[in-house]
C-alpha cells in the first residue's frame, strides 16, 4: 500500500493529519491499511460482479449450454457498467463534459461499438452466433500447431480427443512418443472476430471499462480506486488483463500424453516466503547462520539485475545440493526495488518441463517481470549424428549439471556446475562455467512478452 508521513493530509479525504486520524496506532506503522469509502458504490459492484464473471467462464467453458448462458450475462454486465457510471455522477460538478469526452473516445473503439451491437441482438433478438474450433499443437518450447478443426459445439472433451487421434496421424520418432504432449485447444469466435477468441474481446473491453471506472473514481473522489473498499481484484503490482487472459486459457485447453493418451493435470504453483517458512527452511540449513549467509551474500542493488545476483544464487545452489544431493528446480522474478517471487517449478515427467516454460513466462507477463533467474539440475549428452536418431540428455545420463540461467529483456547468460558422483554414491561438485554462444528455448515464451511489453 502507499506509504503516508504521519503528518501528511490523511488519504481517507477526511481532510486531518494522517496521525490524528487512520493511522495504526497500536503498532505505530504509517502506513495506509484502511479502506476508504466507495464514491460510486453501484458502478464498482457492477464491475466486480464482472471479475467474478469471468470466474464463471472458466468453469464453464467446455459446456456450450453453460457457456452461451455465462457469455450472454457478462456482454449484458458489461455494457451496463457505463449506464450506472453515469446515472451515480449525473450531479457531480464536470462529469457531463468529462464523460461526454471519454464518450467520443469510445465510440472510435472498434470492440467497444461490437460489445454494444452485441448486447442489443442478445437481448432483442437471440444468442450470438458463434463457432467452436478445436486448435491442435505438438507441445514444445515452439508450440508447433499441427491442425485447426471446426468442431459441433456441443462435442464432449473426449470426443474431440477421439476425433484428433482418428484424423490426425502424427510422425513422432518412436522413443519420443512417451515424452510427446498434444494440447488441444477449445476456441470460440464469431465472423465479426474469426482470429480473436471471444472471451479475449471481452477481456479488452473490461480493461477499458476498469480504467474508465478507476479513472472517474479518482476524478471526483480524489482518492486513489486502489485504496477503495470494492477494490478486491485490481493491485498495482499486476496486470490484471494478463491474470485473466491466463486463467481463462487454462479452461480452453486440454493436454494429454501423445502415446498413451493419458490426460495432464499437472500444474506449477507459485510461493513467497513468508515467516513461518523461512524460520523452517534456516532450522533445516542451519538456523540463524542460514540467515545471515543470505543476507550478507544477497546484492540489495537494482543495478544490472539479475547479473549482480548470480553469484549469490550460485553460491547457494552449491550449499543447497551439498545438504540435500539434489536440487529442486526454482525460478526467481525480479522487480526493482523488491524481493524476488519465487516459482517453485516442480514437474514429475521431463516433458511437463514445457508446461513450467510456459506457466513461467505467464507470471512473467502477469507482474511486468524484468529479470529472472532459473536455477535446477539438468542432464547433458551427446547430439545424435548424421542419420542417428536423437536421444534425449535424461536418457543418456552422460553428466549431470547444477545450472543456473540469468536473463533480461537485452542479455541472457548461463552457467554449469558439474556433478560428480562415484561408486559408492559420494557426490562432488565441479567448477563453475559460463557457457558461451548458448541457446535457451525454455525462455522462447519470456523474449516474445517482454518484446511486447517493450
Amino acid at each position: 500500500m502507499k506509504k503516508v508521513g504521519r503528518n501528511d493530509p490523511c488519504p481517507c479525504g477526511s481532510g486531518n493529519k494522517y496521525k490524528k486520524c487512520c493511522i495504526d496506532k497500536e503498532r505505530q506503522n504509517p502506513v495506509v491499511n484502511r479502506k476508504v469509502i466507495c464514491p460510486i458504490h453501484d458502478t464498482h459492484s457492477r464491475l466486480n460482479q464482472a471479475f467474478s464473471l469471468f470466474d464463471d467462464v472458466l468453469r464453464n467453458y467446455q459446456n456450450e449450454l453453460k457457456f452461451t448462458s455465462t457469455l450472454n450475462n457478462l456482454i449484458q454486465n458489461l455494457r451496463n457498467i457505463t449506464f450506472i457510471l453515469q446515472k451515480e455522477l449525473a450531479h457531480e460538478d464536470g462529469f457531463k463534459e468529462w464523460y461526454a469526452n471519454e464518450q467520443d473516445i469510445m465510440k472510435e473503439n472498434k470492440e467497444l461499438r461490437w460489445l454494444i451491437n452485441t448486447r442489443n441482438h442478445i437481448v432483442k433478438i437471440g444468442d450470438l452466433q458463434k463457432r467452436s474450433y478445436a486448435k491442435i499443437s505438438l507441445k514444445d518450447h515452439y508450440n508447433h500447431e499441427v491442425a485447426n478443426l471446426e468442431i459441433n459445439p456441443t462435442f464432449s472433451n473426449k470426443k474431440i480427443i477421439d476425433i484428433f487421434r482418428n484424423k490426425i496421424k502424427l510422425k513422432i520418432q518412436k522413443n519420443l512418443r512417451s515424452l510427446t504432449i498434444i494440447e488441444i485447444e477449445r476456441i470460440w469466435i464469431t465472423d465479426d472476430y474469426p482470429n480473436i477468441e471471444i472471451i479475449d474481446i471481452l477481456i479488452y473491453c473490461f480493461g477499458i471499462l476498469t480504467d474508465l471506472v478507476y479513472r472517474a473514481h479518482e476524478k471526483f473522489s480524489k482518492i486513489s480506486a486502489l485504496m477503495c473498499e470494492k477494490n478486491i481484484f485490481v493491485n498495482s503490482k499486476e496486470d490484471f488483463m494478463s491474470v485473466i487472459h491466463n486463467k481463462i486459457k487454462k479452461g480452453r485447453i486440454i493436454r494429454m500424453n501423445y502415446e498413451t493418451g493419458a490426460i495432464y493435470t499437472e500444474t506449477c504453483e507459485a510461493f513467497n516466503l513468508d515467516e513461518r517458512s523461512v524460520e523452517k527452511i534456516s532450522q533445516h540449513y542451519g538456523g540463524d547462520k542460514f540467515i545471515s549467509s543470505i543476507k550478507n551474500k544477497i546484492n540489495q542493488s537494482d543495478f544490472n539485475l539479475p547479473f549482480n545476483n548470480v553469484p549469490f544464487h550460485i553460491e547457494m545452489a552449491k550449499n543447497l545440493f551439498k545438504h540435500d544431493g539434489f536440487l529442486a528446480p526454482i525460478a526467481f522474478l525480479y522487480l526493482p526495488k523488491e524481493p524476488p517471487i519465487h516459482l517453485a517449478l516442480g514437474c514429475t515427467t521431463p516433458e511437463t518441463r514445457y508446461i513450467m516454460s510456459e506457466y513461467l513466462a505467464e507470471k512473467v507477463e502477469e507482474i511486468n517481470c524484468k529479470a529472472i533467474i532459473i536455477v535446477s539440475e539438468a542432464w547433458g549428452g551427446n547430439m545424435p549424428k548424421k542419420g542417428e536418431e536423437y536421444i534425449p540428455p535424461h536418457i543418456q545420463k552422460k553428466k549431470e549439471f547444477i545450472w543456473v540461467i540469468a536473463a533480461n529483456p537485452k542479455e541472457t547468460r548461463s552457467y554449469q556446475i558439474e556433478i560428480f558422483r562415484d561408486a559408492s554414491g559420494m557426490v562432488t561438485l565441479g567448477e563453475e562455467k559460463e557457457l558461451e554462444n548458448a541457446s535457451f528455448p525454455m525462455l522462447d515464451r519470456i523474449y516474445k512478452i517482454w518484446k511486447i511489453k517493450k
